[in-house]
């Protein structure tokens, strides 16, 4: 039998602290500003077989059997002064980075680039980018430049993992 999922996209919703519904069809996990995880409207086996269009659709050309998470939040993002009403929180920052490692176990996914990147990484890669900019900066951690970001969360995500307790919270 094959995985469910063998990726993990990581995003922004570009919107409020809370998840909309529009959030919730496209991805599969939410995270608001205070840390809480919402599930999405579909499953992730949802996303084994996208042929039939009730997917979450998060990445596009990507989704198959791709794991769509999302920080709520960066509404009004401005990519030149890298500011948004609604920054991203370091609550919610950690909150996803221990999501995304429980999801890494559960499904064997590769912490590598390959395995678990952003929208913007997977963006870069294409013949022809669309400028996507989920993620490019992280507010808490100012320091991190833009093309330092997807390996700065598959950093925090292998300590989440060193320092898993068996015990799955999130997913």
């Amino acid at each position: 039998m094959s995985r469910l999922a063998n990726k993990i996209t990581v995003h922004h919703t570009a919107g409020n602290y809370q998840a909309n519904a529009t959030d919730k069809k496209a991805y599969h996990y939410l995270i608001d500003d205070k840390g809480n995880v919402t599930k999405g409207v579909y499953s992730i086996a949802d996303n084994m077989d996208c042929q039939d269009r009730k997917y979450a659709a998060h990445c596009g050309g990507n989704n198959t059997k791709n794991i769509g998470v999302a920080f709520c939040g960066n509404k009004e993002f401005s990519e030149k002064a890298l500011t948004s009403p609604q920054p991203l929180t370091r609550i919610q920052l950690e909150a996803g980075f221990k999501l995304l490692a429980e999801l890494a176990i559960k499904y064997d996914i590769p912490v590598t680039d390959q395995g678990i990147f952003t929208h913007y990484e997977y963006d870069q890669k294409k013949k022809k980018p669309e400028g996507k900019i989920d993620l490019i900066y992280l507010p808490p951690f100012p320091n991190v430049k833009r093309d330092e970001v997807g390996d700065f969360i598959r950093g925090k995500v292998r300590w989440y993992i060193n320092h898993f307790d068996g015990k799955f919270t999130l997913v």
